[in-house]
């Protein structure tokens, strides 16, 4: 390995561990998500017909596991379910979130989950109705009782956290955050000197029950309120909501920290006030006076059931007999618009591995029916079987297409497309109006036999946004999912050939020796480039990390591979799960080929002795020993 390398290498990885978040300047971007989990999130309950969702909902897993997916695609930090506490209303129970957690499990974790409390449902409202005066906000909750203090933390926030697992939680600084909605004298009696008490308790009880001291966020009028909540020890940071129609977006500073708050719209059919969502240009300017402003975090109205008209969600652009609707009809000039707005002001606007589902299309065209599951119009959409499980587009026809818009390129992207078909099929790309030569997609061997194949580098792109419409031009096959990955100028392309993509089955050989390297189906039995052929052994699928980072699972036992004892000892396909041990970073080693970086010692894994031996993390640098050609 020579000087140079060796530099550009420990340049690197310096670089990596640099674009880890730094919680005390990074600028978190976060929603709230639902307001009933139960029979509303199979179908939105709005009053004022707009900011219906793009899909059509048949039960509540179906819901959380398409937020999930789009939660993803927007880049944002964390979401906060709405908590409404749980007795006696035992259909708000926080644990009802459980199968949330699974669907963001699903997208590789990467959004976290932390509380936003809607304390006028859960501590006054609760409050109310267990004492007979009906579920209602007429009695103010008596916050100096403590026995009352069960509705804050008992019957509301020891759930969620029961609920929700550590790996999963959303922190600041270590600390899960709590976000509480409102402590106005009309929803809090006697709150001077007794909300800091029931504060205090909260930490007390999430640090004996839990271990952890929360960072809380609460709203301006609570200083108010209860002056003694003017107190670092007592709150982390103050918000102010937002304030329709005149305040899209508030940003609040408390002891040298700001917090935002906003909605991309607003008019709920009860109410007079009305915010226009302005062809998304609220949404935007309200953004950037949070994030634009310096906020550690901004909260986002939300992934809704409610009818308020302030989703950030894929809306609907056609309804149930397949007629268009435009935006005076869904405040949305296309679905994905507020996705897309999310991402612009995200850590990461131009993410290097944005996946796009084939439903979640902007439009579509060309074909001839449609199922009507999933979402409205002539389009064959059907679940799949392919790894990670949602829909694919089926019975592609010759002259269908799908298209983007507002797509983030940087650099010299591959696209990747992923079908299944029983012959030997052909599709082609356009970007922003200009048709990009075709390419053949081969047979994979079955309708939900799934590869993914590199359509190619088409352009150089810098940070620009641009109109991606994939169009088939034989038809015959199933598409689930296209995505780029940028050889240069992506947020890896220090490190990273772009090879090892999130989805991607793939196979390795090692440069050594000529063998590919195999993971036995037992898990007991460390990896080794050995084998001269390629099967369900020499198989390997790539999940996403988070942070650049990917984990590699085994596809003879789906286990992940792991950098076992902190790197000291032999990988091996052993982890139902993924953590520091079991994550990678990807190595340009030149010439097409790779390295692999453990995260848990930062050296290079080797097929050790000229191959002989198993492979292992322990090298500072890239040589024979540690490249790697990537196969399917």
């Amino acid at each position: 390995m020579n000087t140079n390398l060796k530099m550009v290498l420990s340049a690197a990885v310096a670089a990596l561990f640099a674009m880890l978040p730094n919680s005390s300047q990074a600028q978190y971007i976060g929603v709230t998500c639902g307001y009933d989990y139960g029979n509303n999130l199979t179908g939105p309950y709005d009053t004022s017909k707009m900011n219906f969702p793009l899909y059509n909902p048949t039960d509540v897993n179906s819901t959380w596991n398409e937020w999930a997916a789009q939660l993803k695609q927007s880049g944002v930090d964390f979401v906060c379910p709405n908590l409404e506490g749980s007795q006696p209303n035992t259909s708000k129970n926080p644990n009802k979130i459980a199968p949330f957690v699974t669907a963001l499990n699903n997208q590789g974790n990467v959004t976290k989950l932390a509380i936003f409390d809607d304390n006028a449902s859960s501590w006054l409202a609760q409050w109310n109705q267990a004492n007979g005066r009906g579920y209602s906000t007429g009695t103010p909750f008596d916050i100096s009782n403590s026995a009352n203090w069960q509705y804050i933390y008992d019957f509301n926030y020891k759930i969620f956290y029961q609920t929700v697992p550590d790996a999963n939680r959303f922190k600041i600084n270590g600390r899960p955050v709590i976000i509480i909605w409102t402590g106005g004298t009309w929803a809090i009696a006697n709150g001077q000197g007794n909300f800091s008490r029931a504060l205090t308790y909260v930490r007390q009880k999430c640090q004996a029950d839990f271990g952890f001291n929360p960072f809380i966020i609460v709203s301006q009028d609570t200083l108010t309120t209860d002056t003694t909540c003017n107190n670092p020890s007592i709150i982390d940071g103050v918000h102010s909501w937002f304030n329709p129609p005149s305040q899209a977006g508030t940003l609040t500073t408390f002891n040298g920290v700001k917090i935002g708050g906003l909605a991309p719209s607003f008019h709920a059919p009860t109410e007079a006030n009305y915010m226009d969502p302005n062809h998304g240009t609220t949404l935007d300017n309200a953004l950037n006076t949070t994030v634009g402003g310096g906020a550690l975090l901004t909260l986002c109205e939300g992934f809704s059931d409610w009818s308020e008209t302030a989703a950030l969600l894929r809306v609907r652009n056609l309804d149930p007999s397949g007629n268009p609707l435009g935006y005076a009809q869904t405040g949305y000039d296309y679905p994905n618009q507020r996705l897309g707005l999310l991402r612009k002001h995200s850590r990461n606007p131009f993410q290097n591995d944005l996946k796009f589902e084939a439903e979640g299309c902007d439009t579509f065209g060309g074909a001839s029916g449609g199922t009507g599951v999933f979402r409205n119009g002539n389009i064959k959409i059907e679940g799949t079987s392919d790894s990670g499980g949602g829909w694919d587009v089926g019975s592609t026809q010759a002259g269908e297409y799908l298209e983007w818009q507002n797509v983030p390129l940087n650099g010299i992207p591959h696209f990747l497309v992923r079908v299944a078909s029983t012959m030997t099929c052909r599709m082609h790309l356009e970007i922003n109006g200009i048709k990009q030569p075709s390419r053949t997609i081969s047979n994979t061997g079955g309708w939900q036999t799934w590869q993914t194949f590199d359509l190619g580098t088409f352009g150089s792109f810098s940070n620009s946004l641009n109109t991606v419409r994939i169009v088939f031009d034989t038809g015959g096959f199933n598409f689930n999912w296209w995505q780029m990955n940028s050889s240069s100028g992506g947020a890896n392309s220090t490190t990273s050939s772009g090879q090892l993509y999130p989805g991607r089955t793939f196979s390795l050989l090692a440069q050594v020796n000529n063998k590919y390297v195999t993971a036995d189906v037992s898990g007991t039995i460390p990896l080794i480039a050995s084998k001269t052929t390629v099967g369900t052994s020499e198989h390997f699928t790539v999940v996403d990390a988070g942070n650049g980072k990917i984990a590699v699972r085994a596809n003879s036992n789906n286990q992940y591979v792991c950098a076992d004892n902190n790197g000291a000892n032999p990988l091996i396909n052993n982890r139902a799960s993924f953590g520091a041990w079991e994550s990678y970073w990807e190595v340009d080693a030149g010439g097409g080929k790779i390295g692999l970086m453990s995260q848990a010692n930062g050296k290079i894994v080797c097929a050790d002795n000229n191959g002989a031996n198993p492979l292992i993390a322990n090298r500072i640098s890239v040589g024979p020993w540690e490249t790697y050609t990537v196969g399917n």
